[in-house]
């Protein structure tokens, strides 16, 4: 959900009384509105999909929030995670004037129907009903959308009557947007989503380079790709700087080799460990970029340095052909 996290965020911020009243039916006249985010200790997480508004009629200063969950597909899991953000977010805000959210984007079919609510009960005894807003992104009406504020029209892969023809239209309207900075991100969010739901299109290549390099729904993305990669060449180069550390202190003397083995085997793991774990992490999009040749490039990208893996993943975002995207990692990547 990484990246489809990050599309919603930007949504949230560019046009958070659009997006509310679209998750919200009947949401009142508001004074103002604002996205925000509330740290949430015992989930070790913020809550980074808040909207924060005051309805008209409220007295002056009483804030109530949204606080929304998005998630690709059903699951029956996904009503008690619901109830817990909620009850977080109440604990986070000191009040209770929080309405509970609940964005599907894809229906699934593998564990029922959706619900939008959670019951609990103990020896057969039912002690809460707790219910949400339930939204279902492919009950919206493609035609809608398409009639409505651009803000909106990154959901629009997941609406029904979704073609990749009725996307090319979105593409077409965003590029009319006056702001060009809001014109980058939502083509970058639409983007990704169109790529969730048609992932055999190039959606990038469809968006001129220039916006695509200043969407900050792609910079997050690229920024997520980085880190996923960090984290795990961080602990696959410890492991493995260790092991070999400890095998060769053995071999040439307990404190001797301990100490240089374990020095030696904890650089060369973790720099080698960076390197697999980012090119592990770019695997998904470097197969949609250039097909069945990834295998050779996935290979090249382990002999390479962090910064090579850092330009690559930079390069993977530009909208290139599948032939200009060879001859840059051709360029970059040490040879086979």
């Amino acid at each position: 959900m990484g990246e489809l996290d990050i599309a919603i965020k930007v949504l949230l911020q560019l046009e958070p009384e659009e997006l509310a009243r679209l998750l919200l039916r009947g949401l009142p006249p508001l004074r103002s509105i604002r996205a925000d985010e509330a740290e949430l200790p015992a989930l070790a997480r913020r809550m980074d999909k808040l909207l924060l508004f005051e309805p008209a009629d409220a007295p002056e200063g009483e804030e109530h929030a949204l606080a929304l969950e998005v998630a690709a597909n059903w699951a029956t899991f996904l009503p008690g995670r619901v109830h817990e953000v909620w009850t977080m977010t109440c604990a986070a805000l000191k009040h209770d004037r929080v309405v509970p959210c609940l964005l599907l984007l894809k229906r699934g079919d593998k564990q029922g129907e959706p619900r939008n609510y959670l019951d609990l009960s103990v020896l057969d005894r039912p002690v809460l009903r707790f219910q949400f807003e339930l939204v279902r992104a492919w009950t919206l009406d493609v035609a809608d959308l398409l009639a409505g504020p651009p803000a909106l029209l990154p959901l629009l892969p997941y609406s029904d009557g979704s073609t990749i023809e009725r996307v090319e239209e979105a593409i077409d309207a965003l590029m009319r947007v006056d702001d060009r900075s809001q014109r980058a991100d939502l083509l970058g969010a639409l983007a990704v989503y169109a790529g969730n739901v048609y992932p055999d299109v190039p959606w990038i290549g469809r968006i001129p380079e220039e916006l695509i390099m200043e969407s900050a729904t792609q910079k997050q993305i690229a920024q997520l790709f980085h880190d996923k990669g960090l984290a795990e060449g961080q602990a696959r180069g410890l492991a493995e700087g260790q092991a070999r550390g400890l095998a060769e202190g053995q071999a040439k003397g307990l404190a001797e080799g301990q100490a240089k083995g374990l020095a030696e085997g904890q650089a060369k793991g973790k720099a080698k460990g960076l390197a697999e774990g980012q090119a592990n992490a770019l695997e998904p999009i470097l197969r949609a970029r250039v097909g069945d040749t990834a295998t050779t490039y996935l290979g090249r990208l382990g002999s390479a340095s962090q910064e090579v893996v850092q330009q690559v993943s930079l390069l993977l975002i530009r909208p290139l052909d599948e032939a200009g995207y060879r001859r840059e990692l051709d360029r970059l990547l040490p040879a086979g």
